[in-house]
């Protein structure tokens, strides 16, 4: 019986370490508001923020996969800047609530610093008044 389990908890620990090494890890270091909150409903809201995109496997993000972003501003124009090593490296601009980033634009050595800084300007709902 002991064996069983330990065989099985092998073969869950294994698909871990398959499964780990293809995520990323997003962190954010930064975000500032123009105007600052509260949001104020129907007013122009300019939203900037920073992430660091960080290695947690082989690349620092999956190629073939994307990222996905929402926002809750209404006619949201977005401004995406991908920062590898300090450096430009992709600007992409959308409109609407979603905007996705390919994977193939964030995947890069891990030796390498890549990042995204967001720019969104929009209109706060009339749904709610948003803190």
């Amino acid at each position: 019986m002991i064996r069983g389990i330990t065989r099985f908890s092998l073969v869950i620990v294994v698909i871990l370490l398959q499964i780990t090494p293809a995520s990323a890890i997003m962190t954010l270091t930064n975000v500032s508001y123009v105007p600052d909150p509260p949001l104020l409903i129907n007013r122009q809201q300019h939203v900037t923020a920073h992430y660091y995109v960080g290695p947690s496997g082989a690349t620092t993000f999956i190629p073939g996969h994307q990222l996905q972003m929402q926002t809750e501003l209404v006619n949201a124009q977005w401004n995406i800047q991908i920062l590898v090593d300090g450096r430009n490296a992709a600007r992409q601009s959308a409109l609407g609530s979603t905007v996705f980033v390919n994977g193939a634009l964030l995947s890069y050595s891990t030796n390498q610093d890549v990042s995204l800084d967001v720019t969104i300007d929009g209109l706060v709902p009339r749904s709610r008044q948003l803190r």
